[in-house]
């Protein structure tokens, strides 16, 4: 070997060695919060008090996510090891950064669902989060798979269409109306989760973090409460307008907006 291939062999193996090093570490924090998981529930399933170790998990899961791009499983666990630790604001948020991700999860729904329940509402429909608009009838599919559909089935419908002209077979009718009407709702369901996709961007979620946070209606302590919303519970959803300084303007699906301190909330940057 030349002693040119042999500088190139051995920076190539001083690389791989570094590489393997740097994932190594990276994964370091997710095993860990693993680890910390499962701890806290031999703990639970012992009758003790496991909220330590779930606090951890969840401390890890975050440093996890911040070497990682998420995934909605890290949401998940992250989601999971928050709610375990009582921490009910942090897990609503990494519930609805998974559902950013993917939609149509369905355990990430059932979560979020779940932990909504533990939410003390103030009296009637006032701070709720807003219902999920996606329709019962329309299958719950990501964008490229609602997409591909809508493209196949307007092809076949033209395709029956066509043959229909020619031939003037009912079926090649039905067949036809039956594709235009598969792309329509495709499309449906498309422009329906860019809706959403967009309105997560421009607005973000945001959760309440402490509880009885004041909603004032400027952005600071000596404007006045709002009229109809005047106290904040703990884990109550809303979105995000305007930042001002130390504050955060929020939007309640009720219609209610105002201003809260920005340490009060978390919210999906």
């Amino acid at each position: 070997m030349s002693g040119r291939a042999l500088i190139v062999f051995l920076a190539s193996g001083i690389f791989a060695a570094g590489w393997l090093r740097a994932q190594e570490v990276r994964e370091q924090p997710r095993a860990e919060a693993i680890a910390a998981f499962m701890e806290g529930r031999r703990l639970l399933a012992a009758g003790k008090d496991a909220r330590p170790e779930f606090r951890r998990a969840e401390e890890q899961f975050r440093e996890a996510t911040n070497e990682w791009l998420p995934t909605p499983g890290m949401c998940t666990n992250m989601g999971n090891a928050a709610f375990l630790a009582g921490d009910l604001p942090y897990a609503i948020l990494a519930f609805r950064a998974g559902l950013y991700l993917d939609r149509h999860d369905p355990v990430l729904q059932a979560n979020l669902a779940y932990a909504r329940a533990q939410v003390v509402y103030p009296p009637g429909a006032r701070g709720r989060p807003a219902a999920d608009p996606w329709p019962r009838w329309l299958p719950r599919w990501n964008t490229g798979t609602m997409l591909g559909t809508g493209l196949v089935a307007y092809s076949l419908a033209w395709i029956g269409a066509l043959a229909w002209w020619r031939r003037r077979g009912p079926w090649l009718a039905t067949v036809a109306l039956v594709g235009f009407g598969l792309a329509a709702a495709a499309v449906y369901g498309w422009r329906l989760q860019l809706t959403q996709w967009r309105m997560d961007v421009e607005f973000p979620p945001i959760v309440i973090a402490e509880e009885y946070t004041p909603l004032r209606t400027g952005n600071g302590p000596s404007y006045p409460r709002h009229p109809d919303l005047p106290m904040l519970r703990r884990g109550m959803e809303a979105r995000r307008l305007a930042v001002r300084g130390d504050w955060i303007q929020v939007q309640f699906a009720s219609g209610e907006t105002g201003w809260i301190p920005i340490t009060d909330a978390w919210w999906l940057r």
